[in-house]
């Protein structure tokens, strides 16, 4: 799931990457925008150019550049050129209703950047088979504002209510294509709350979440927990109770969180940004990363046949200690303590090979910022024996039980 953020000011933007949002999205649409949208308390992002291409993409790193356009016009080809020549990762067509149109968006891209549509018009809706025929599609996201307006519907949010958003996600994942949808209601506010839209989020496997609603519904201590266990974080007790405290006056948006957690914190960290760790552990949470990466592990011991290889980059120091401990656990004889006598020694699954992780050199991390702090582990496999048993699970079913804490949203 990735976070996204609209911003055209390369400092902001810049600033955002630091707290792990993975795209900025420059907005460039703006013909025939203020016609349908008017009326409506919409952002128009007239301020944005594309001139800004160029400005964002010299200062992100490891954020991608989304960048949405015009529709289809006599302009098209130029506009796209610029882009991709400026930097864009991500081109986003808007307002297409037909094939013909996501086609020669396609040829003009050539595949030199991923493609994204913008699924907003009825139009589009009632062709979306002969649409997802077209080659090179990347993804789609489902735009519930103007395509609600398009159908004549009162409110945007019919489109989840009548079925309408999970029968296109069904058309798109028959071509395996990445989607996500937006429109997310302030929490407490709207016909649908914004508690049961992101539970809708998560049913529909959407790509895409808006941070601020995963965590209205949690209360002090269950915030406490994950900021704590999914990001190390020292101040995560002030910084839980402050969030609570703030989101009773009002609606906390990701700039509101930032200020939340720079007030909480005690010492100031120089080296990275007060709010990395918890932007860190919401992702963990939303995502379910222990879950994936513990059922991972198992599902590739049972798997790989002997002489194979099971390898492992880690990121951050709660994924390498499970991933450490998994491998010993499987590659070495354990006694509960050196005092007591030893019982009968099981197999030993795997040969552990290195101790130590191996760690970027000073070269990779001056070329590759990113991974300074990643961490390789792996181990082979000595016998064709895929039915075992691991304590896994349940040395860190802590971790499991709060990722399971998204239930309540």
């Amino acid at each position: 799931m990735k976070f996204l953020k609209i911003e055209n000011n390369p400092q902001k933007a810049k600033y955002y990457e630091s707290l792990g949002v993975h795209r900025i999205f420059l907005d460039l649409e703006i013909l025939g925008k203020r016609k349908r949208q008017g009326h409506l308390d919409t952002v128009i992002s007239y301020s944005h150019s594309i001139n800004d291409v160029k400005k964002l993409s010299d200062v992100l790193n490891s954020s991608e550049l989304l960048v949405r356009i015009n529709p289809i016009n006599s302009s098209s080809a130029e506009e796209i050129e610029k882009c991709i020549k400026d930097g864009a990762d991500i081109l986003m067509l808007p307002m297409f209703k037909t094939k013909n149109e996501v086609q020669k968006f396609i040829n003009i891209v050539g595949k030199r950047v991923r493609t994204c549509l913008l699924l907003e018009t009825s139009q589009a809706l009632c062709r979306i088979d002969e649409i997802l025929s077209v080659k090179g599609i990347d993804e789609i996201h489902i735009g519930l504002n103007d395509l609600h307006l398009s159908m004549g519907l009162d409110f945007m949010f019919e489109l989840l209510s009548g079925g309408i958003v999970e029968y296109i996600i069904d058309k798109i994942k028959l071509y395996n294509i990445s989607y996500g949808f937006g429109g997310i209601a302030p929490i407490g506010e709207g016909l649908i709350s914004g508690e049961m839209i992101l539970k809708e989020h998560i049913r529909l496997d959407s790509s895409m979440v808006i941070l601020s609603r995963s965590f209205n519904q949690l209360d002090e201590n269950e915030l406490r927990k994950i900021f704590k266990y999914f990001g190390e974080e020292v101040d995560s007790k002030r910084i839980a109770h402050n969030i609570v405290e703030d989101r009773s006056k009002r609606e906390i948006t990701t700039e509101e969180l930032v200020r939340i957690i720079e007030s909480s914190k005690r010492k100031r960290n120089y080296k990275t940004h007060s709010a990395t760790k918890i932007f860190q552990a919401l992702r963990i949470f939303v995502n379910k990363e222990i879950s994936e990466l513990i059922y991972g592990l198992i599902n590739a011991a049972k798997v790989v046949k002997k002489d194979g290889v099971i390898a492992v980059v880690t990121f951050h120091s709660l994924e390498d200690k499970i991933v450490k401990y998994f491998f010993k656990s499987l590659s070495e004889n354990k006694s509960v303590s050196r005092h007591m006598p030893k019982t009968e020694e099981k197999l030993n699954l795997f040969k552990s090979v290195i101790k130590k992780p191996i760690v970027p050199s000073d070269k990779e991390i001056r070329e590759n910022p990113p991974s300074r702090s990643a961490k390789l582990r792996y181990v082979i496999k000595k016998e064709d024996f895929f039915d075992f048993e691991t304590d896994i699970l349940d040395k860190f079913k802590h971790l499991i039980d709060i990722e399971n804490l998204s239930k309540k949203l």
